[in-house]
């Protein structure tokens, strides 16, 4: 029939979206903690640029989930909470490795906090900005990157605070790319309430 749109569960939606984002949203995350050394040849893959600069496969697979998440959470954004909730675990669902350091729930409720304004990120962070950078929740995304990953995690933690316009434009870019997946499915498919 014209104009019929078969229905989804939100997890489902999830789920779609990331089969439609993945590529890129994985090849956005890995560049974005590459480009941060001054040596970041990618010409071989990045893998051998985290190596290079001790960053251990594991850690930079734990960094491309919170990456992911972060990215799908806030594209799925102008949707209501449960619906948000469950499209974003949907997609989760999609990761192929789940190590113990990413915890979906309190990824979740972290970026929710920073949504509402109720996160106290680091001092150097928190003074961080790109008013160049759309959508404006990406940049709340790329500081809870930086402040929930990168300091705890990576040596390097003050190249991405000194490239703070080129982290957080790689994170929008990546938003944006989400949002087409999730626009073009939204013709496709109805999501159940």
């Amino acid at each position: 029939m014209l104009g019929f749109k078969n229905s989804v569960t939100p997890d489902e939606f999830g789920q779609a979206v990331w089969a439609y984002a993945n590529d890129v949203i994985l090849a956005d995350a890995s560049r974005s903690l590459g480009a941060r050394f001054e040596k970041h040849d990618a010409s071989k893959g990045w893998l051998p640029v985290f190596q290079a600069n001790g960053i251990p496969v594991s850690t930079a697979k734990v960094y491309r989930l919170f990456y992911a998440h972060a990215v799908l959470q806030t594209n799925f954004k102008s949707f209501p909470l449960a619906q948000r909730q469950e499209m974003t675990r949907g997609a989760s669902v999609n990761f192929t490795i789940k190590p113990a350091a990413y915890e979906f729930g309190k990824i979740f409720a972290d970026l929710e906090a920073i949504f509402d304004g109720q996160y106290e990120f680091d001092a150097s962070v928190d003074a961080l900005d790109n008013p160049e950078a759309r959508p404006a929740l990406g940049v709340l995304a790329a500081k809870y990157l930086i402040n929930g990953f990168v300091f705890p995690n990576i040596e390097n933690r003050q190249a991405f605070v000194d490239d703070f316009a080129g982290f957080s434009s790689t994170v929008c870019s990546t938003i944006a790319a989400a949002h087409r997946a999730t626009a073009l499915l939204l013709t496709k498919f109805k999501i159940m309430a």
